[in-house]
């Protein structure tokens, strides 16, 4: 089955192999991106299974989109953002106004460099520490790729605060990797390291 707008044009068109499909290639990063989101289990997968069950319901009534990875993301954190606050009046949407493409950040090196230690048992426990809103917006530019603009619209946030959410949480993540390299060096000096021969 080919990518994008074809498989998602033979999923509205009731093609179940495009469903179960769409199901498996994007159930993984929806669910970790549920996690960054709020740490239920039992809520992430209950969000999910209705987001794809409402997906299969509404098919025929469903526009076409340019990036379903994208388009996923909105949909599922608008229902489990719902499904928290069931009952009460949500927050107004802010519409960030455009901007123009921001040049690669020091912050930006430095997640590009760490980011396939994203989930590595020492960077995921300091990921993992990170406040809620903080892990979110970093899961999503750096796991997800997304933009600085797609954020704010999944995030429901204007451009600057993913900025700053970014900014701050990549500072957190930095001191903490930065005192586990000091804390080995006071540790293990470099002609003592187990295995090391001076």
């Amino acid at each position: 089955m080919d990518t994008g707008g074809q498989l998602w044009d033979a999923f509205r068109e009731g093609d179940m192999k495009a469903f179960g499909e769409l199901y498996h290639r994007y159930y993984r990063p929806l669910y970790n991106y549920g996690f960054t989101i709020f740490a239920d289990k039992e809520v992430i997968m209950d969000c999910l299974h209705e987001l794809f069950l409402d997906l299969w319901e509404r098919r025929d009534r469903l526009a076409a989109v340019n990036n379903i990875k994208y388009y996923l993301l909105v949909a599922f954190r608008r229902r489990i953002i719902h499904t928290r606050k069931r009952g009460k009046q949500t927050e107004a949407v802010i519409i960030p106004e455009t901007e123009a493409a921001a040049q690669p950040s020091a912050e930006d090196r430095f997640m590009e460099e760490e980011s396939r230690l994203i989930f590595s048992s020492r960077f995921r426990e300091a990921f993992d520490k990170l406040p809620p809103r903080r892990r979110e917006a970093i899961y999503l530019r750096y796991c997800q790729e997304l933009s600085y603009p797609q954020i704010t619209l999944v995030m429901e946030v204007q451009y600057q605060t993913v900025r700053d959410l970014i900014s701050k949480g990549i500072k957190t993540l930095r001191k903490e990797l930065q005192r586990d390299v000091q804390a080995a060096s006071i540790t293990y000096p470099a002609q003592g390291m187990p295995g090391w021969s001076s």
